[in-house]
């Protein structure tokens, strides 16, 4: 049969069916008509597929760039003893050439076997959690390549992350490695302000743009297809980089003037606090670089719980959208006006009338909605940006105050040229199915509306339908449900009987769950913020325990004249208090942005776009509350690096 040859991937199997079609159709020298069922079917597949492809590219790749900073971040955490040891080696006769042999082979070593370990976690987990959906795409291959290509991008990056400020120290004099402190000079981007000119640059870009979103487009075969254009990634890009950079220049510049915060802490945790400023201020560049990688996973932590929460949201909007309300309740024999106090009653909180026929505008065969303005909003969702300049209310109003108002589509008004005021003529089928013509007058541009296709519909007064057709038959009762949905469609349904059918919403929404734009996206953002929470817990521990390297004499001569090593663990904890809280603060801000950017950048994912940017309180209290246990967990750490300390060792190190 030909679907044991036809390719796993949709747009390849579309692209096979086409050419199957086609040389059935030359075989028969034009007598044969080729009904194509399965093509029709793939359309939507292949589109969502495409989504899914860019959904990887906005929400994965920062993770990957969010782990590539924290590997650059541990290479420049060590880099201050490792610059005095390699100072050492080569004062003792090593040359430059075996000095970059052993240290870039162990960063290699370690970067493999870290890559390998973490590939097969993350492959272990991907089939924990989607492990039914990846057994249908050839698993074993596209789990090992998906490894091995993790695994060897992983290795080299890690190994050019390091060997980046290993070059530069070799290449200054052996008396300058040795020194205990050396002077820092500004990097590139801070002296010439490239964080300013990159949120600029963003700004322009967006507003230039117009905040256009991506949507997928069909070629002549049928095939989805997107052009992702530059200006798609550099918006959010440069959001994010100029943003990061900025908050690496206040970082540092608050930390070197740290006397409130010297005050503040020495007021909370006593001479400890005090301590753990001082240590800030004098470490200010390490420090402000760990404020920015906790920025930086609580922004990308707070830009998919935002894009999470919108798309769910969304995904109940679109839901509403195709069924038009909580319930939908349709008559099996035929029903009127008249009938719908039968479906008021238990379980429903308000009812209205909905009529869907077919008319003609000019030639074309188009939807008309009769509806009652005074009641359908009560019952189905209207929002604001279901029309075109004008509110919901507003549209509704129009329709109410005049019996023969009709609203188009745009689709509609563009291809007809019409304008609010214009009469229409349009052929409606009155009681008998005989066409009749019947005028309106426009009142405005509906984009989306519930139950209405998403070309071109119509939306008028069913009174007045009603009386110039002399058909008050109408096609379902749409309600509102007084309790839980399931709950109330139970009740309607056992009330009504076989004479009506129960829709709901809550099975609309799980029938609509076979398209990539309505799969659930929980598991993957769990995931994902997991893997951010992490990144900054580790990033947080890289410092102090890079710190405690450095200070070891320090440390030990403050215990040897009678510290108390309770005021040294208090220190530890002031320093993660204040990187914590700024942190944090700093990628909530951040992570709202972006989010909000990202949102508008995926706009097309949506039908109909989304309004606002939705905020979880309850999931952004549990980000931090995670973030918080996981620079608990680095504290805890370090106290017990701290506690491992050897004295008289230290004091001997030179």
């Amino acid at each position: 049969p030909p679907s044991r040859h036809a390719p796993g991937d949709p747009t390849a199997a579309q692209t096979w069916l086409d050419g199957v079609r086609h040389r059935i159709e030359i075989q028969g020298a034009g007598t044969f008509t080729v009904v194509d069922d399965a093509s029709a079917s793939l359309e939507p597949v292949a589109a969502d597929l495409l989504w899914g492809q860019i959904l990887f590219v906005f929400l994965a790749l920062p993770g990957v760039l969010l782990a590539l900073a924290t590997s650059r971040f541990a290479a420049d955490a060590t880099a201050e003893a490792t610059r005095r040891h390699m100072a050492l080696l080569r004062s003792r006769g090593a040359t430059v050439s075996q000095i970059l042999r052993v240290m870039l082979g162990s960063t290699a070593v370690v970067a493999l076997m870290a890559s390998l370990i973490g590939s097969l976690l993350g492959a272990a987990l991907a089939w924990l959690r989607f492990g039914a959906d990846l057994s249908s795409a050839n698993p074993i291959t596209t789990t090992a390549g998906t490894i091995a290509v993790s695994v060897a991008l992983t290795t080299a990056l890690a190994t050019v992350a390091a060997a980046l400020p290993i070059r530069a120290q070799l290449q200054a004099e052996l008396v300058v490695g040795r020194q205990e402190i050396q002077r820092v000079r500004a990097p590139f981007w801070q002296r010439y302000y490239l964080d300013i000119a990159s949120i600029i640059a963003a700004v322009a870009i967006f507003l230039l743009t117009g905040g256009t979103g991506l949507h997928p487009v069909f070629n002549a075969e049928g095939n989805p297809t997107v052009t992702l254009a530059l200006t798609s990634f550099l918006a959010p890009f440069l959001l994010w980089l100029g943003v990061t950079l900025f908050l690496l220049r206040v970082a540092g510049g608050l930390l070197n003037r740290g006397g409130g915060v010297v005050r503040w802490l020495g007021a909370v945790l006593g001479p400890g606090g005090e301590l753990a400023a001082r240590s800030l201020q004098s470490r200010a560049p390490a420090a402000a670089r760990t404020v920015v990688l906790l920025a930086l996973t609580v922004s990308f932590a707070t830009s998919l719980i935002i894009f999470d929460a919108t798309y769910r949201q969304q995904q109940r909007v679109d839901a509403q959208l195709t069924l038009g309300a909580d319930l939908k309740v349709t008559p099996v024999g035929g029903a009127t006006l008249a009938d719908v106090s039968a479906v008021a009653g238990p379980g429903v909180e308000a009812a209205t009338p909905f009529v869907d026929r077919i008319v003609y505008v000019g030639t074309e065969a188009q939807d008309l909605l009769a509806i009652d303005a005074q009641t359908l909003p009560k019952v189905s969702p209207l929002a604001d940006s279901f029309f075109d300049g004008t509110t919901s209310n507003e549209a509704m109003a129009a329709l109410a105050a005049q019996p023969d108002a009709i609203l188009v589509s745009s689709e509609t008004a563009h291809d007809y040229s019409i304008v609010v005021g214009d009469s229409l003529m349009i052929r409606v089928p009155d009681s008998h199915g005989v066409l009749m013509t019947v005028t309106f007058r426009m009142a405005g541009i509906a984009l989306e509306f519930p139950t209405a296709p998403k070309d071109a519909f119509l939306v008028a007064n069913l009174s007045y339908v009603s009386a110039q057709t002399g058909n008050d038959n109408i096609s379902y009762v749409l309600a509102r449900a007084a309790d839980s949905i399931p709950v109330a469609a139970h009740q309607v349904a056992s009330r009504l009987g076989d004479k009506w059918q129960v829709s709901d919403l809550d099975a609309t929404s799980a029938r609509l769950a076979n398209a990539i734009t309505s799969v659930d996206l929980a598991g993957l953002v769990f995931i994902e913020i997991g893997f951010a929470v992490l990144i900054g817990a580790i990033g947080c521990a890289l410092f102090l325990l890079a710190e405690l390297a450095a200070r070891r004499r320090e440390l030990a001569t403050i215990e040897a004249i009678g510290g108390d090593p309770g005021q040294l663990r208090n220190a530890i904890g002031g320093e993660v208090l204040v990187m914590g809280a700024a942190g944090i603060v700093a990628g909530l801000v951040v992570g709202g942005l972006v989010g909000a950017t990202l949102l508008q950048t995926l706009a097309g994912l949506f039908d109909p776009p989304a309004q606002l940017p939705t905020l979880p309180l309850a999931a952004m209290v549990g980000l931090i509350v995670a973030v918080a246990l996981g620079l608990a967990g680095a504290v805890f750490i370090a106290v017990r690096a701290l506690g491992q300390l050897s004295i008289l060792s230290a004091l001997r190190e030179r």
